[in-house]
């Protein structure tokens, strides 16, 4: 993928191709098996079931996110420092500390979503069903912090395969083969979530068991260990960056619970998903640029630091065309393979596709900004995007329905890629939209 504009002996760029392709081949099987799950679902319970099912796995997503409090995040800058400083001890001390800190408070937050399920269920979302699926996915809350905690640090260890597989791929492969048996036994309409738990329980035994072994093969080694003070200063703003993941379509769907029905949040999911495709290489450049970002500027190599932005925010952009055009030029058919009441959704596909289009444009300024220590400055640029795509989304749903939720993600979306684009300016005088008309 880089080697059109990578030149020879440019280390970097041919560390980040590799990377990026392992990673995208495991995105793209991935993306196939969350769109096969997605399809089960909708074909054996229509929209209304894969609203249930998108609402509980949200707020797993959520809360699990919450829990970790940005440690996983953290696990990208750091590690790549502590390898490239023979910290053997810091790798060990780190990994221990998070899990000490994000399992209390994983399994508080659990407790409390499986104590509160009715009362949300009911009150929230003014559907009694959710309760049961709000309580399966909180027994699993902890193990999900974990896994997306251990997810991290075997991408800092800049095992990109292992990474992505976990990331991507596991959960939605092993999930639908879990839900194929459930539906060949008769499970009702809560299989799909207890799929996708069950699923969630595996990759934990998978990436604990794999982390494990890790750390037992590295040397003793000498080196310092962070503080829980100073790991939460550096991990909690750095937030940031998943919860923006979170608010581009995660929120959304919540509000849609809230403001509309269980149905709609299944109806707005398809397009959601479809959408997301556009953004397929951005993630998957992201799993390898973002410690490789870190390891040049740490190292105060400017030049190479402006070099691989250069390079990768002219791949995501051409990559990402031919995504775009293939799916505004069909919206409808795309909608329609999942079943006949989702090709409505063709317009909320559009401006979706639009958005995440203009999110690959922008190049990787979440990841430079994290990486390179203005983390702070990041959070408070997400901060006001989630505030905006809030109030944007109260203004609009009520109003058009899951359109104007589409309208206010998109808009939340391309403004924080702008100003994380003029913040990267700023600080550093690097480009990170490509446009090839004004490209130099």
């Amino acid at each position: 993928m880089f080697q059109k504009f990578s030149g020879k002996g440019d280390l970097h760029l041919r560390e980040i191709a590799k990377g990026s392709s392992s990673a995208l081949v495991m995105r793209v099987f991935g993306g196939f098996s969350a769109y096969v799950f997605a399809l089960l679902i909708s074909r054996q319970y229509g929209a209304a079931g894969l609203g249930l099912y998108s609402l509980s796995v949200t707020l797993l997503t959520v809360l699990a996110t919450l829990a970790g409090l940005g440690m996983g995040a953290s696990a990208v800058r750091l590690i790549p420092q502590y390898v490239a400083d023979n910290n053997l001890r810091g790798i060990r001390g780190f990994y221990i500390l998070t899990v000490k800190l994000a399992v209390p408070i994983a399994v508080a937050v659990g407790a409390l979503l499986y104590v509160s399920a009715p009362f949300i269920a009911q009150s929230v979302f003014r559907n009694p069903s959710l309760a049961t699926a709000f309580r399966v996915v909180s027994l699993v809350l902890p193990a999900f912090a974990v896994v997306r905690i251990n997810t991290e640090i075997v991408r800092g260890f800049k095992n990109i395969g292992l990474s992505e597989y976990l990331r991507s791929l596991h959960v939605p492969l092993i999930g639908a083969c879990i839900l194929i048996v459930l539906c060949s036994c008769g499970g009702g309409i809560y299989a799909a979530v207890t799929s996708y738990s069950l699923s969630i329980a595996i990759a934990f035994l998978v990436s604990t068991l794999y982390m494990v072994a890790k750390l037992r093969s590295l040397p003793v080694g000498n080196g310092t260990t962070l503080h829980a003070r100073e790991l939460l200063g550096v991990s909690m703003p750095m937030m940031s960056g998943e919860i923006m993941s979170l608010s581009a379509g995660r929120v959304d769907m919540l509000m849609i619970g809230f403001l509309a029905s269980t149905r709609a949040v299944g109806l707005y999911d398809i397009p959601f998903r479809l959408a997301a495709g556009v953004g397929l290489i951005l993630a998957s450049i992201n799993m390898i640029s973002a410690p490789k970002f870190s390891e040049l500027f740490w190292s105060k190599d400017m030049d190479g630091l402006r070099r691989v932005v250069r390079m990768t925010s002219r791949v995501l952009f051409w990559s990402s065309v031919p995504i775009l055009v293939a799916l505004l030029a069909a919206p409808a058919f795309w909608l329609g393979l999942f079943g006949e009441e989702f090709r409505g959704g063709y317009l909320v596909l559009v401006l979706l596709a639009v958005g995440q289009f203009v999110n690959a444009a922008a190049g990787s300024v979440g990841c430079i900004l994290n990486m390179t220590g203005n983390h702070k400055i990041l959070s408070h640029i997400t901060l006001s995007a989630i505030v905006l795509n809030i109030l944007l989304n109260a203004l609009l749903i009520p109003r058009f329905g899951i359109i104007g939720a589409a309208i206010a993600s998109t808009t939340a979306l391309i403004l924080w890629n702008i100003a994380a684009a003029v913040c990267v300016w700023m600080k550093f005088r690097i480009k990170t939209f490509y446009v090839p008309l004004l490209a130099s």
